[in-house]
């Protein structure tokens, strides 16, 4: 779904970096507007990110959902009333 992150543009933690330095990681990312990749064993795991961030990303998810959605509701066929539905469904 999401292209490959070139993980060098973000400041990276390991995992007990992390739990060592987290209220820094905190301020950091609050305050600073860093984006920290937290990685165990050498494979990134997640991201800490601000709530501005996490608003951004909800409203480009909602807005493909909404696209998705119209495009669906253009390409469907002819409706059936639902309880037609649930009989050729065989449900009750």
């Amino acid at each position: 779904m999401f292209a490959k992150l070139k993980l060098a543009k973000f400041a990276q933690l390991t995992a007990s970096e992390a739990r060592a330095e987290l209220p820094d990681a905190i301020s950091r990312v609050a305050f600073g507007g860093e984006r920290i990749i937290i990685c165990r064993h050498g494979k990134a795991l997640v991201a800490l990110v601000s709530l501005a961030d996490l608003e951004l990303l909800r409203s480009f998810e909602d807005a493909a959902d909404l696209a998705a959605a119209k495009k669906s509701l253009k390409a469907r066929g002819k409706s059936i009333p639902y309880a037609q539905a649930r009989k050729s469904l065989g449900l009750k």
